[in-house]
Parts: structure tokens; sequence; C-alpha cells
């Protein structure tokens, strides 16, 4: 993950649940505590996130990670960011997964030719393994 998609996912999350810990957010995105910590401090340090305290929150320190109007401002920034990156990777995915198919009908048509002239009705080992070049 990116720090962009780091930053951005952080600030999904708080936007979600502002009084969650560090350690559930870091659970929730599936990086560290320390990443958290740091992504958090920097927003802090840009005025992106207030941090108060909050005695009914669960967490057990009280605080409370509180989006600012410049943090709404920068997670649409990144959200946006975030889906241009994504589609972008859809299409490559999607593009490759077209490739693989059809090498695989390639292969599937050339072992079903190559059966069929060998032992008709029956698909030979040879056919199974797949083309091999004449040389």
């Amino acid at each position: 993950m990116n720090k962009d998609d780091t930053r951005f996912r952080v600030l999904h999350a708080l936007a979600q649940s502002p009084d969650a810990t560090q350690r559930e957010i870091a659970s929730r995105l599936g990086v560290s505590v320390s990443a958290v910590n740091y992504v958090l401090k920097a927003l802090v340090e840009k005025g992106q996130v207030k941090v108060e305290n909050f005695t009914a929150s669960k967490n057990k320190f009280g605080y409370v990670y509180l989006l600012t109007p410049a943090g709404v401002v920068e997670k649409l920034h990144l959200t946006g960011a975030f889906i241009q990156r994504k589609l972008a990777e859809r299409q490559r995915i999607e593009a490759e997964i077209d490739e693989v198919l059809a090498a695989r009908e390639a292969d599937r048509l050339w072992a079903k030719t190559n059966a069929d002239i060998a032992h008709p009705g029956k698909v030979s080992a040879p056919a199974l393994a797949g083309p091999r070049t004449v040389g």
C-alpha cells in the first residue's frame, strides 16, 4: 500500500469511527500500529485531523480523531486519486485475464486437436502437456 493509499484509508476510517483506537484502525487496514501513528501525527501536524479528549469514548485513553475542513478536502482529493488508481489497476487486471483466457483456449484447442489425431476419443499425455515447438 503506498503512502497516499494509507493516508486515504486512515482518513476514511476516522470519518467512519472517530473514536476508534489506533490499534483498531491498524487492524482494520492491515497495517502496523506505528504506521497509523505516523500517519495520524502527520495529519495532525498538517491541520487535517484534530485530536480531542472524549470521556465517553470506548478508547481507554479517551481520544477522538476529528477531520477538520482541511482534512475533509484532503480526503476528497485522496478519494479521487484512489479511485483513478484502482480503475487503472482494474483495467490492467482485466487485460491480463483476457490474455490468459485466450491462451488457455488456444492450449485447449491444441490439446483437443492433437488428442483426436493421436487417439480418437482419448486425450494423450503429450496433448495434456501443452503446445510444443518442433525444431
